[in-house]
């Protein structure tokens, strides 16, 4: 016969393990992940020892079956950039962030233009890949790289085209080029920003500008694979 305190042991492990009164548990109205207990004795304290094997089954694995891999996710989590700004690209890949098309779905607006060019429906994919403006500050700063060749040409996938170009970059230049994805990426939502909330609107070497700058404080936080990048930007006169 177990003792009460063994009883009341058992109970406390019911509710820790599967988050359910112990009555609701042997009732069995619990919708938690179900747990095999075997209790083997009582040690000298009076307490119950789980002995044994503890199996788990999990029901909410089958939540994910037929799920599919977010494109980019894997590159993005080995990428050398703040915290904040990988939660932003994370939200840009999944199309959550509040671009014009999104705010007039949800009817928070008027016209879904393109803040920076103002020729086409302002999507994830158009901001960060389609827009002529963020098409002309690619090729600003990837020419000094020698690197023009990977300024996107078309509106696609932004993950789609990242994963598209970073193979045809060298294994060492991959990690550079994905840090620096992020950083255009970001600074190219806060130009958007301040057009928008205000009114403030800086012109295409002003963004790059912005970006050399944000380079420099990545480095200095220890982000330093852009530090080759913001060299080869002086060297070719891309400069402050």
């Amino acid at each position: 016969m177990v003792s009460s305190r063994t009883d009341g042991h058992v109970k406390f492990m019911v509710r820790t393990l599967c988050g359910c009164s112990f009555s609701t548990y042997v009732c069995g109205q619990s919708y938690a992940p179900s747990f095999s207990i075997r209790m083997c004795r009582t040690d000298s304290h009076g307490s119950g020892r789980l002995m044994g094997s503890t199996a788990c089954r999990r029901p909410t694995k089958f939540f994910f079956e037929g799920s599919t891999a977010l494109l980019g996710a894997k590159e993005l989590g080995m990428t050398k950039a703040p915290p904040k700004v990988k939660f932003f690209m994370w939200l840009v890949l999944h199309r959550r962030i509040w671009t014009a098309n999104r705010r007039l779905r949800h009817g928070l607006q008027d016209s879904d233009d393109c803040n920076l060019c103002s020729q086409a429906s302002e999507t994830c994919d158009h901001l960060f890949v389609g827009c002529v403006t963020t098409r002309q500050l690619w090729y600003r700063l990837l020419l000094p790289l020698g690197l023009q060749d990977l300024t996107p040409l078309t509106e696609e996938s932004l993950g789609i085209w990242w994963l598209r170009q970073r193979e045809r970059l060298s294994a060492d230049s991959r990690p550079p080029f994905d840090t620096l994805l992020l950083l255009i990426t970001r600074t190219i939502w806060t130009e958007r920003n301040n057009r928008v909330f205000n009114r403030i609107t800086s012109n295409l070497a002003a963004i790059a500008q912005e970006v050399i700058r944000e380079a420099q404080c990545w480095c200095e936080a220890g982000y330093t694979s852009l530090a080759h990048l913001i060299s080869l930007w002086s060297q070719n006169q891309v400069v402050l």
